[in-house]
């Protein structure tokens, strides 16, 4: 089991819920704009101590109101010694933006806390934004990808943002007698940021590929093209060379041009940038089995199953693509469903499914004598 009570105060347009799950597969049915969103946004929240959806916490708070919070109640079994685990998270965002977060009763200050909990992984129709190539969000969800199960990851990658933002200070106030101290120290974590990326990819790659052939034939040889600012063998020195000869156009720009905050990720499909042709349904397809492979790569590392949060990602597919999406899903702990009313939701039950109606941020289990 997973999650198995949550609890929401003026979060969004969520009224004051408590919710209690005891099923591994729910479905939250309701039109647009009722609330459906808000829940998973408010799950994942739990699980990151972040949102899919916004930076600015306090966009989760409900108009008018000072303060919203989110709680939930875990339980999982941990495979070793087959004991049973709960975990009781809060987070408490005050209109500021200020977030605290509470992790059975304490004050953590550090989110990478939680991810030794569940692994989430959201479905939602941003998810085209990284088979587009928006190489910003692309780079975030490999970020989010490693650290999920090595922590070495999460403090290199730390580590390097914070040096690379004292070297651009230095860049903007062209001062560069130091510049020299900072290449010493960010070169080697970007280095080996983009050896963990690289294997990453590889390994990522032949999980994603095969989804991607289950789902739609006509995607067969969809691949995932990695193009690190540094080459992965060339020799320190002669990124150092690089870096050198790049100063003179970084400080006319203000920001350091090379490094693994620069890498390039483009999906290809017989040697062309799959982006530039494939039809919106393509892009959907490719978009969904990334996130299958991100699911079934993880459990494959650190033998735990995610939490899944799917939002309305069945909606513009054929039945045939449907049925083939939903047998490749990645094994989970539990998974929620968003739909629409007039979806054949009903047809992907089966006996332990709770359905939720959403409707004007109210969320009640759904009796089979009511009509949404």
């Amino acid at each position: 089991m997973a999650l198995v009570q949550i609890r929401t105060f003026d979060f969004r347009n969520l009224k004051n819920n408590i919710l209690n799950f005891s099923s591994d597969k729910i479905f939250l049915v309701g039109r647009n704009g009722q609330g459906k969103t808000n829940l998973i946004e408010a799950i994942y929240l739990l699980s990151f101590g972040s949102s899919f959806r916004t930076r600015f916490g306090k966009r989760f708070i409900t108009t008018g109101k000072d303060n919203s919070s989110v709680s939930g109640h875990f339980i999982f079994y941990e495979n070793k010694n087959n004991t049973e685990i709960s975990r009781d998270i809060d987070i408490r965002i005050k209109r500021n933006g200020t977030k605290k977060i509470l992790l059975d009763k304490k004050v953590i200050t550090d989110r990478s806390v939680l991810l030794n909990g569940f692994p989430c992984i959201v479905f939602s129709h941003e998810d085209m934004d990284l088979v587009l190539g928006y190489q910003e969000k692309i780079r975030r969800f490999f970020n989010q990808t490693l650290s999920l199960y090595d922590p070495v990851y999460l403090n290199l990658l730390r580590e390097y943002y914070k040096v690379l933002k004292n070297r651009n200070i230095l860049l903007k106030a062209n001062k560069l007698d130091l510049i020299n101290i900072y290449d010493q120290q960010y070169i080697p974590l970007g280095r080996e940021i983009q050896k963990r990326r690289f294997k990453t990819v590889n390994e990522l790659n032949i999980v994603f590929s095969g989804i991607i052939s289950n789902i739609s034939g006509e995607l067969s040889g969809l691949s995932i093209d990695y193009k690190p600012s540094w080459k992965i063998d060339m020799a320190e020195e002669d990124v150092l060379l690089k870096v050198k000869n790049n100063l003179k156009k970084e400080v006319n720009l203000g920001f350091t041009i090379s490094g693994p905050h620069k890498d390039f990720f483009k999906f290809s499909l017989r040697g062309l940038d799959f982006s530039h042709y494939a039809s919106t349904g393509q892009l959907r397809l490719c978009s969904l089995a990334l996130k299958v492979a991100q699911g079934q790569y993880i459990y494959k590392i650190i033998k735990r199953k995610p939490i899944l949060l799917l939002d309305d990602v069945l909606l513009e597919m054929d039945k045939d693509k449907k049925m083939n999406f939903l047998k490749n899903l990645p094994l989970y702990e539990q998974a929620f469903f968003t739909f629409l009313p007039n979806e054949d939701y009903l047809s992907y039950m089966d006996s332990t499914t709770e359905v939720y109606n959403v409707s004007n941020g109210s969320i009640k289990i759904w009796k089979k004598q009511e009509i949404f």
